[in-house]
């Protein structure tokens, strides 16, 4: 069956960064057939039986990719909330994310796939740094396939630092990789729904010999990284402290830079180490509303842009966020830079949407199938009807009522893959009201625990 919409202003991010007002888009199973105005749209039906759908007044965009969160700390929002990192993670979220079981995991991740639907997400990265106990990486992945959404797994790990009471928060490096292994044979299949990759913490999280090994097992069964990079100063303080030498330059010694790194925060880095990011081409996840939250301070993105970093948007998660909201984070960034360079024009609506959608993919090595709206790329995609909402409506401006006046309400639907998994507003493939109560249970019983 083929499907399409027609009548829809479009915003297509291809690489003629067209905007079609009264356009369509054709779907036959998960690929995008045709784009194009609705004139040409209907020309091309004819003699076929197509499901068309008429949006007068509507928008599609492509579908947003959050480069960075952590699904399960939809369940410890509000916790913590008035401490800075140093603070909060060993006292907050390490104890908890210490506390999970396979059941609380699977509430939470629901919660946030919702949350992420909802606010127009089609790929999530998630993150998922503590494992208890066995079996977490299957459960998380499960839930997504089952959810339809597109998932990006980062398979979380350390091998030294601080336990703080935990006597297995640190792994065997070995055991992980083998675990990465398992899971990149059993769910990564060609149409990109599962990827697997490893997220090792942060420098300060593991030994010479654990980030080495990383890297070579990277690099040997190409299997990209996602790494907490630069989020405080405490990369640099510790790397001068045991190797007498700033991370950068160790990071550079361990030959781990390179274009399959995605970079978490980055926000202490000097010019110099911009352009060191550049050389290696490492991408980066700006996670504006979290590194506010926390009071990590402003990553230097406008830099970023200038020298063009491929820069993706994250949410991080909602444990140091309180949402996995990507329509918040769309506004956010735009205002924090204005506000961080003092330029109003430093930054604009289109600049932020490029990196909640092509620049996102392009940041996970997805940019040939996702990331814009493209005969011959993947289904995904949202449709905004601004007129669903009194923050969004009325609309003088599309794009800046997407940008600037987003809410959740005016998500009418999401696309995945070909698949609807949101439609009028509604998960399709899962009981929102279900899903709600069995995640205030998990939070109140592991808030209990700690």
């Amino acid at each position: 069956m083929i499907k399409g919409f027609i009548h829809f202003n479009i915003y297509t991010l291809d690489k003629e960064e067209r905007v079609i007002e009264d356009g369509g888009i054709l779907i036959e199973d998960d690929i995008i057939i045709a784009v194009g105005s609705s004139q040409e749209i209907e020309q091309l039906c004819q003699g076929k039986v197509v499901e068309l759908e008429d949006g007068k007044g509507k928008f599609i965009f492509p579908g947003l990719i959050n480069t960075h969160t952590h699904l399960y700390q939809n369940l410890f929002k509000g916790l913590g909330s008035d401490m800075n990192l140093g603070d909060w993670w060993p006292k907050v979220l390490a104890p908890l994310g210490m506390a999970l079981t396979k059941e609380h995991l699977v509430n939470g991740v629901r919660h946030g796939i919702c949350e992420a639907l909802k606010s127009g997400v089609t790929t999530v990265v998630d993150y998922l740094q503590f494992h208890p106990v066995e079996g977490l990486s299957e459960a998380e992945i499960k839930v997504a396939k089952e959810m339809g959404i597109r998932l990006v797994y980062g398979r979380g790990f350390r091998d030294a630092g601080e336990n703080m009471g935990f006597s297995n928060m640190n792994e065997n490096t070995d055991d992980v990789f083998a675990e990465v292994t398992y899971l990149k044979e059993k769910y990564q299949k060609d149409d990109g729904m599962i990827k697997i990759w490893l997220a090792p913490a942060a420098i300060w999280t593991f030994s010479e010999k654990g980030l080495e090994k990383t890297r070579t097992f990277a690099t040997n069964t190409k299997t990209p990284i996602m790494m907490h990079m630069f989020e405080t100063e405490r990369d640099n303080e510790i790397c001068l402290e045991k190797y007498n030498k700033k991370a950068m330059d160790y990071y550079i010694e361990k030959i781990f830079l390179g274009p399959d790194l995605l970079a978490v925060h980055s926000i202490h880095l000097s010019d110099d180490e911009l352009d060191i990011y550049k050389k290696y081409d490492v991408k980066v996840s700006h996670n504006p509303v979290c590194n506010m939250y926390l009071g990590s301070g402003t990553a230097p993105v406008v830099d970023m842009l200038k020298k063009s970093i491929t820069v993706g948007l994250g949410t991080d998660g909602a444990a140091s966020n309180n949402s996995n909201d990507m329509i918040e984070v769309l506004k956010t960034t735009v205002l924090l830079h204005r506000n961080h360079y003092k330029k109003a024009d430093c930054i604009n609506a289109y600049d932020v949407l490029k990196m909640a959608t092509i620049e996102g993919a392009k940041c996970i090595g997805m940019e040939e199938i996702i990331g814009s709206l493209e005969k011959g790329k993947k289904a995904d995609l949202l449709i905004f009807n601004p007129n669903n909402s009194f923050k969004t409506s009325p609309v003088n401006d599309g794009l800046a009522s997407f940008i600037y006046s987003g809410d959740y309400a005016a998500i009418e639907k999401v696309v995945v893959n070909g698949k609807e998994v949101l439609n009028k507003g509604k998960v399709v493939l899962g009981d929102e009201k279900k899903i709600i109560e069995d995640s205030i249970y998990s939070a109140r019983v592991l808030k209990e625990k700690v």
